[in-house]
């Protein structure tokens, strides 16, 4: 019997993978606000890179929201969620803001949620494609 390895197919199931993956660092609970944003945003710039073709993985945070809503592929609530994690993260990484721990959490799991409901956007973009 041959043994497949278990590799996510989707964009969206690479990245749930990584997201949990980054939970459990426990960077929120250490303190270490710092690394949190820097691979909270590094895992969804590439998350936006191949699931919208977007290039995320490029782009200054204020490019990459022009883009994001030049481009409509996602929705107006999931681009206020990359917006404000992202605005947020930059503030963090450069030492202007310091997060709570409460606040950490909920950028995660707004990214997190945002991932599971990216499903939504790219069925939408087909319709529009098709039409």
């Amino acid at each position: 019997m041959f043994r497949r390895d278990k590799k996510p197919e989707l964009p969206v199931h690479k990245i749930l993978v990584d997201l949990r993956n980054l939970e459990k660092k426990k960077y929120a609970e250490n303190g270490n606000y710092r690394m949190f944003y820097v691979e909270l945003i590094d895992i969804t710039r590439e998350f936006l890179t191949n699931q919208y073709r977007i290039p995320a993985d490029v782009l200054l945070t204020d490019d990459l929201i022009e883009v994001m809503k030049k481009t409509n592929r996602i929705s107006v609530e999931n681009e206020k969620i990359v917006e404000e994690t992202f605005l947020r993260g930059d503030l963090v990484k450069f030492a202007k803001i310091f997060p709570t721990q409460e606040m950490m959490k909920e950028d995660f799991q707004k990214i997190y949620d945002f991932v599971k409901r990216s499903t939504a956007d790219i069925e939408a973009e087909h319709l529009r494609e098709a039409n």
